[in-house]
């Protein structure tokens, strides 16, 4: 998700929490995207 990692934020971005939270509401109803995981494992 571009612009959620902003150097402002030393180690981690409040708004990731929320953003994060939705996508896991969207992924029961409609299935994981296979490069979440590797989203996942790079940040």
């Amino acid at each position: 998700m571009s612009g959620f990692r902003h150097r402002v934020y030393k180690n981690y971005d409040p708004r990731a929490k929320v953003i994060k939270k939705l996508a896991e509401e969207v992924f029961s109803i409609f299935g994981r995207d296979p490069l979440i995981k590797l989203y996942d494992a790079y940040h």
